[in-house]
């Protein structure tokens, strides 16, 4: 029966869109509908359909707008590299998408990771999430709708982008297990892929004459204690 959407989900039901009538749209429910019954997913574009979906995942803090992602579908997925994570509906469905990814596929204990509404650059409120993972963890990714009615057909895109992983010798001399990307992000030296710290020692700061003010020097000084007199 035709009802709003206020009545729909007091009677516990899945609201279709204002205008949608019964004899056009399918009530069946989506196999991956529950956290609990994930779809396995890999590397590339998978099809999907969210007018068969309802609402069981918790909001967060993070996420835009009432914090929830509605009408929401689950898949599980096995790092194939230690990088950069790209899940996307970017230009590539017909409604307002929400993304979520969290770590860990038991959905009592999965961590929340990050959430995008609509993506930089992309068409029709669609989404652009990512996401630094590690090879061969597991991960649970989370498609839906921006708010309660919001539904419909799209395509998801998963891809893994790998990042060096190495030893890095920070700006204050001490060495740090980490990749190219976040070594860079505190301008520290990256040892090289496969380094580790065990086998690394790295150099003490140099010191200098600081300049503190117009007419204050003091000698001495490595660049980072400098920088943060």
């Amino acid at each position: 029966d035709e009802m709003t959407a206020a009545a729909c989900a007091d009677a516990g039901g899945t609201y279709q869109g204002d205008d949608t009538v019964c004899d056009d749209v399918n009530c069946e429910i989506c196999p991956n509908d529950l956290c609990a019954n994930a779809l396995e997913i890999t590397d590339g574009d998978t099809a999907y359909d969210t007018t068969c979906a309802n609402t069981d995942g918790a909001p967060n803090d993070a996420c835009k707008f009432d914090m929830q992602t509605w009408h929401d579908l689950w898949y599980d997925y096995t790092a194939t590299c230690s990088g950069i994570l790209t899940v996307s509906t970017c230009d590539q469905a017909d409604y307002d998408t929400d993304l979520v990814i969290y770590t860990g596929t038991d959905c009592d204990t999965m961590t929340f990771l990050g959430c995008n509404d609509d993506g930089a650059d992309c068409g029709g409120f669609t989404s652009f999430l990512q996401v630094n993972v590690t090879k061969g963890e597991s991960y649970k990714i989370r498609v839906g709708g921006w708010q309660e009615g919001d539904l419909g057909t799209g395509t998801l895109s998963v891809s893994c982008e790998a990042v060096a992983q190495g030893a890095c010798c920070s700006p204050a001399g001490d060495c740090i297990d980490s990749d190219t990307n976040a070594c860079a992000a505190i301008g520290g030296t990256f040892q090289g892929e496969g380094t580790s710290c065990a086998d690394i020692d790295c150099p003490e700061p140099g010191t200098g004459a600081c300049c503190l003010g117009l007419d204050f020097c003091i000698d001495g000084f490595s660049a980072l204690d400098c920088f943060d007199s």
